[in-house]
C-alpha cells in the first residue's frame, strides 16, 4: 500500500486538485491532461459569436482558446465571444452565482498577457511567463512549509512510481461509499502563504483561477482551479486580505487506500482555506476526492 508520505513526495507539485462545491457544471478533472489543447469547434464558435466567421477569425479563436486553457481558464464556461478584427477578441464567461467576466488574451514572445474585468468594479492584468506570474505588475511568489509525516504512516511495501506512470482524477462526487466512510486521517498538506499582492475583493474569479492553477497547484486544470477560485471568493467576499493559506487534511477510506471497485487509490481532501496568510481570518472548507491510478 502506497502511503501518504510517498504520494506527497511524488505529487506535491500538482497537489490535491480541489473543486469548489458551488460549481455543479463539472466535477471531474484529470491532472494528467491539464496541458491538453482545447480547440473550439467551428459550429460552437459561430454559435458563440452569433455570426459567420472567416478562416482567419476561426483560427484566431482557436488559438485564443488554447492560450486560455494554458492559463487555467475553464473555456467551457465561455458563453459569448466578441470578435474584434484589428484587436483582441473579448471572451465572456459566466461563473456560479451569476458572476460574469470578460477576458482578452494574447501570446507574445513566450508570454501570455491576459486582461480580465468583472463589470465596472474589478479589473486585473495577468502576465504569465514560463516561470513566473505577475498580477497587476506584482510578482506572485508562493511559499510552502514542509509536511511532516510520522514513520508509522509509511509502509514497508511502499515503492516510488514515476510520475509519468500515474493518472490523477479530481472530483466533487464521492467515488466510493459515503463521505463519512473516509475517517482514516493520513497527513496534512499545508501552505502558510499564498500571496496575491492584491486584495481579495479586487480579484476576479478568472485571475485567481490562473494563479491557483499556474503557481499554487501546478498541473491543475482550469475547471478545477476556477471551481476553487469561485468558492474562495464567494466565501471571502469583500475581504481586504491580500493573501491566503490552507490546510489539506487527507483521509483514506475505512477499507483502505486502494479501492478495488474503483481501480485506484482514493483520497478525501478536506481542505480548509483561510482568508489570510499564516492561517488567519475566517475560513471555509471545500472537500473533494482524488483517484490516483498507476500504470
Amino acid at each position: 500500500m502506497i502511503s501518504g508520505l510517498l504520494i506527497l513526495v511524488m505529487l506535491f507539485s500538482s497537489s490535491f486538485g480541489v473543486f469548489a462545491a458551488n460549481n455543479t457544471k463539472k466535477d471531474e478533472s484529470r491532472t494528467s491532461s491539464a496541458e491538453d489543447t482545447s480547440i473550439i469547434s467551428t459550429i460552437n464558435a459561430e454559435q458563440l459569436t452569433k455570426q459567420n466567421l472567416t478562416t482567419d477569425e476561426k483560427e484566431k479563436i482557436k488559438n485564443d482558446y488554447n492560450y486560455l486553457t494554458k492559463c487555467k481558464v475553464d473555456v467551457d464556461l465561455i458563453n459569448d465571444i466578441e470578435v474584434v478584427k484589428d484587436g483582441k477578441n473579448v471572451y465572456k464567461i459566466e461563473y456560479p452565482n451569476n458572476i460574469k467576466e470578460s477576458i482578452t488574451i494574447e501570446y507574445k514572445d513566450g508570454t501570455y498577457i491576459m486582461d480580465v474585468s468583472q463589470g465596472k468594479n474589478k479589473s486585473n492584468n495577468l502576465v504569465i511567463t514560463d516561470k513566473d506570474i505577475y498580477l497587476d505588475g506584482n510578482k506572485i511568489e508562493v511559499q510552502r512549509e514542509n509536511v511532516v509525516v510520522s514513520k508509522e504512516e509509511a509502509s514497508a511495501q511502499d515503492t516510488i512510481i514515476p510520475m509519468a506512470d500515474r493518472d490523477r482524477i479530481n472530483t466533487l462526487n464521492c467515488p466510493y461509499g459515503s463521505s463519512a466512510d473516509y475517517n482514516d486521517m493520513q497527513y496534512v498538506e499545508s501552505n502558510f502563504n499564498v500571496p496575491l499582492t492584491t486584495m481579495l475583493k479586487n480579484i476576479t474569479v478568472t485571475t485567481l483561477s490562473s494563479i491557483l492553477g499556474y503557481v499554487v497547484f501546478v498541473g491543475m486544470t482550469g475547471a478545477v482551479a476556477s471551481g476553487i477560485a469561485s468558492g474562495i471568493l464567494t466565501s471571502f467576499s469583500g475581504s481586504t486580505s491580500d493573501g491566503l493559506s490552507y490546510k489539506n487534511y487527507v483521509y483514506y477510506h475505512k477499507d483502505g487506500h486502494y479501492i478495488q471497485a474503483v481501480g485506484g487509490f482514493v483520497e478525501k481532501n478536506n481542505v480548509r482555506w483561510y482568508e489570510k496568510i499564516n492561517y488567519g481570518g475566517s475560513s471555509t472548507v471545500i472537500p473533494t476526492y482524488s483517484i490516483i491510478k498507476y500504470y
